[in-house]
């Protein structure tokens, strides 16, 4: 109640979501380079979600994030070393007027046939506040908030939040359930509507670098940052483990419980056709009967 009370830009949509349209139109482009601006307005947006509350941004802040890809350095005009950067740490910090943030990866969720984009976002979101996500065409921003979450698209969208495969402007959409928000990544990476299987989702918190001493944030040495690093590791793979191990429990237990009613409901046909049986031998001896009577006057 508190969010829908603060004055907003956001438009309603027929779905029940709502959006921000940018008002710049970002060309067509090859797919390569359409990639790399998304994916580079994504990482602006992660860190001006930060600095301005997301539940009042407006098409200039759209905008700004949409446009400030195009402030990187040569170093990140290759779509596979700038994802590559990013995922290995290795981008720099963002500057957004006079503040300096630098977008710390918190986890890096890898896909999995055992579970789908759904599972790992409501999995995910329940930690963490700030996700992106990448696949093998598209990329965007989720953010949560209370209990909306908002999703950053840096590729041309149609006015609905879809992305459009020509020109047109950004957006931020905002919305109450998972699945719409769900039917845009999976349109964005692949128009035909296939579940998405390939994809790595990164959890990152946002930190303001423009007050902090230098040596608040000092570099570990290599061998320090990879026991902690492995030991961390090894604690979540262990976690999943006990989780997946819960799944394999409650799915035999199912298994065993749907044995055990289809048995039942086997037994009860058995009994009612047994029934039946009884009732047409008996009908059939009375009818005997009858005869012989009738013989017999």
């Amino acid at each position: 109640e508190e969010e829908l009370e603060i004055r907003t830009n956001f438009i309603l949509l027929p779905d029940g979501s709502w959006v921000v349209m940018g008002q710049s139109y970002i060309p067509q482009e090859e797919t390569e380079v359409s990639k790399l601006n998304g994916l580079l307005s994504t990482l602006v947006a992660t860190a001006l979600s930060s600095k301005y509350n997301i539940s009042t941004w407006n098409k200039e802040l759209v905008d700004f994030a949409v446009e400030s890809s195009n402030s990187f350095g040569d170093e990140f005009s290759n779509y596979e070393a700038t994802l590559s950067a990013f995922l290995s740490k290795s981008m720099p910090k963002i500057n957004i007027g006079k503040n300096i943030y630098l977008l710390h990866l918190e986890r890096v969720i890898q896909s999995s046939m055992t579970r789908t984009l759904r599972q790992m976002l409501l999995e995910s979101l329940i930690t963490y506040n700030r996700l992106i996500v990448i696949c093998q065409m598209f990329s965007c921003l989720i953010v949560k908030r209370y209990n909306f979450l908002y999703m950053f698209i840096g590729f041309p969208c149609t006015p609905v939040g879809y992305r459009k495969f020509g020109s047109g402007p950004g957006c931020l959409l905002r919305f109450v359930e998972l699945d719409s928000l769900i039917r845009r990544i999976e349109f964005g990476c692949n128009p035909q509507g296939c579940e998405i299987t390939n994809y790595v989702a990164v959890a990152i918190k946002v930190l303001d670098m423009t007050n902090v001493p230098p040596e608040r944030y000092r570099q570990w040495p290599p061998d320090v940052e990879e026991s902690v690093y492995a030991a961390e590791s090894d604690r979540k793979q262990k976690l999943d483990r006990l989780r997946m191990d819960k799944i394999r429990f409650l799915d035999r237990e199912l298994r065993k419980e749907n044995e055990r009613i289809q048995r039942f409901l086997e037994e009860k046909e058995e009994k009612i056709a047994a029934r039946s049986q009884k009732r047409t031998k008996g009908k059939g001896r009375w009818c005997e009967i009858v005869l012989v009577l009738k013989k017999s006057l």
